[in-house]
């Protein structure tokens, strides 16, 4: 789960400073929640220019603080420690996007790209101040592609109050998983048109558990279990979600969210990419692989099937096979 904080509700809107500071303590208690439960919050290296009051910058306005202690943990947050936003970009086939109620500049916001993360599945929410024209949640988003008018609203969670944020993230943690173990047995319960070999643990337990790389591995396999079960269906009424599962993550070359080895990869590690068929047969040739970012891990599974009856396995999910 990510979480971005949303620059655009730095609107210049405080009569005074003391007023954005109060506002800044309330997103600094909650950028304090969100790193103790295990997350990031992230945000765009411009901050410190955006006017908060008057003609006051957020830095102008942080370097007045009276109070020594915060003035030097602010300002050290937003030059130092961030995290700063440095993630490549997610693509979408949209080209415009558009607040719901609000008129705004959207190029290259947090927003924006918290709706292409949430597309493509990704689990991501906003933190906006308050006051604000962002104090509602969620945040409607509308992407439009300009070849065909195609447009779909994304919905992205916003958070702009301390108490709020603390249910939300509590009623998190009470359902995420802790171990690679508690990991596979929830995908057992969650991905039921998955079959997982039993030997999975064994490359998998061995590697520092995270829960970054869990919650990723939760998505990608709720994207291969709706696939299965959509070409399963024998009335023919899923196809089109089965195309637009195909267009959204299996393509785009390299950037795909699934791809295949390369050929001289399947070549130089064909005996490491072929595992134990799970149920007893021959044994199974599985380069297709989801991609995870972090530490390079990887999910591998027979693709593409023989059949659209035959079982999707989950052999493999570790640390990329085939690292140079």
């Amino acid at each position: 789960m990510e979480f971005f904080l949303n620059e655009l509700s730095l609107e210049c809107q405080f009569n005074n400073v003391s007023e954005f500071y109060a506002a800044t303590n309330e997103v600094f208690k909650c950028r304090s929640l969100i790193n103790r439960f295990g997350y990031m919050l992230y945000y765009k290296g411009n901050l410190s220019d955006k006017l908060v009051c008057h003609d006051t910058t957020f830095r102008g306005a942080i370097q007045a603080h009276p109070d020594r202690n915060k003035k030097s943990s602010i300002l050290s947050w937003i030059t130092k420690e961030g995290p700063f936003w440095e993630m490549e970009p997610v693509q979408t086939d949209y080209d415009t996007f558009k607040l719901h109620n609000i008129d705004a500049d959207m190029m290259d916001s947090s927003l924006v790209e918290a709706a292409k993360r949430k597309y493509n599945q990704i689990d991501c929410n906003t933190v906006s101040y308050s006051p604000s024209s962002y104090n509602s949640t969620p945040i409607e988003i509308l992407m439009e592609k300009l070849s065909n008018g195609l447009k779909e609203q994304i919905e992205v969670e916003n958070f702009w109050k301390f108490t709020v944020l603390s249910d939300f993230l509590n009623k998190k943690d009470t359902d995420r998983v802790q171990t690679w173990d508690g990991l596979i047995q929830w995908a057992k319960r969650n991905c039921t048109h998955l079959f997982f070999a039993d030997y999975i643990l064994e490359k998998l337990n061995p590697c520092p558990y995270s829960q970054g790389i869990a919650s990723r591995v939760q998505v990608l396999l709720k994207i291969l279990d709706e696939l299965n079960m959509c070409m399963s269906d024998k009335t023919g009424n899923s196809k089109k979600r089965i195309d637009e599962i195909f267009k959204q993550f299996f393509t785009g070359g390299d950037e795909a969210t699934f791809t295949p080895e390369s050929f001289s990869n399947k070549e130089k590690h064909k005996q490491k990419l072929t595992f134990k068929h799970p149920e007893g047969g021959t044994d199974l040739f599985c380069h297709y692989h989801g991609k995870i970012k972090e530490r390079q891990f990887r999910i591998h599974f027979n693709w593409p099937k023989q059949t659209s009856d035959e079982k999707l396995y989950i052999v493999y999910i570790g640390p990329k096979i085939t690292k140079k």
